[in-house]
């Protein structure tokens, strides 16, 4: 019988991640945007912000800035 092959994440979320996703969270909640009109203003979806501000998309850091 074969072993299921799992999925691994070629890097996980460093401490920078979540410090670049808590910042961005931060400063969002100070100028009163939800996600769905920060990712308008950045080309990307809400989801993808969830995934920035969660710490969720390691090595994206300047795709958004």
């Amino acid at each position: 019988m074969k072993k299921a092959k799992r999925k691994i994440s070629p890097r996980s979320a460093s401490a920078v991640d979540r410090y670049i996703g808590a910042r961005m969270r931060e400063r969002r909640r100070e100028l009163e945007m939800s996600q769905a009109d920060l990712g308008k203003e950045l080309g990307v979806t809400f989801q993808q912000i969830q995934k920035y501000e969660k710490g969720h998309q390691p090595g994206q850091r300047s795709a958004p800035l």
